[in-house]
């Protein structure tokens, strides 16, 4: 970041009552370690850990970059709140936004979020919602990726009785990252049953 720190985003939503880990990019030229930064919210109802951090070779990624992950945790829903981290010289800052539950009602299948950036290198997840007034439990849904670099590790699974909520399946799908690229990650259901 050329202004030193720099979030992910510019603004997140995030799930009343759960933790979002948002990270922090530091430019080591202009704050090496060493240095303190500072995190403060504008709102009592939105908590932000660590408070205060210092920049340390741990959180070196490269030589010009360093990365801390900061937890953000909405202790109510329907609050808009701007957490900033800061030196004497720089500054950054992101709104945080803390929404109800997020419910989801596909026709079939749906992915979500629908879009999803990764960070790293590594084993990460997503979510697919099966509807199964449409998609009956036991089914069998096969999921792929459109680039070898991304790998899916569960590529087929049955559908549960389980529901998250009403007639809704809430599966987690785990995918890893060889490197930096773009993919689509696709699921389907051949037999749907009754």
């Amino acid at each position: 970041p050329e202004g030193g720190l720099q979030f992910d985003r510019s603004s997140i939503n995030t799930t009343v009552n759960k933790s979002y880990g948002l990270g922090l990019n530091i430019n080591l030229a202009l704050l090496p370690v060493g240095s303190v930064i500072n995190m403060d919210c504008d709102k009592d109802d939105v908590i932000v850990e660590p408070k205060i951090f210092e920049v340390t070779e741990s959180l070196k990624k490269t030589s010009k970059l360093a990365r801390k992950i900061i937890t953000v945790h909405g202790k109510s829903s329907g609050i808009s709140a701007k957490i900033e981290a800061s030196t004497d010289t720089y500054k950054a800052s992101v709104i945080a936004t803390v929404v109800d539950e997020d419910r989801v009602y596909p026709e079939y299948l749906q992915f979500y979020p629908a879009e999803l950036s990764v960070t790293q290198e590594g084993s990460h997840r997503t979510y697919l919602y099966v509807n199964a007034s449409a998609i009956a439990p036991g089914s069998t849904i096969y999921v792929s990726s459109g680039n070898e670099n991304v790998q899916v590790l569960n590529e087929s699974f049955v559908v549960s009785t389980e529901f998250e909520y009403d007639d809704i399946v809430k599966q987690e799908i785990e995918f890893s990252t060889l490197e930096k690229c773009t993919a689509s990650i696709t699921a389907l259901a051949i037999d749907f049953g009754e």
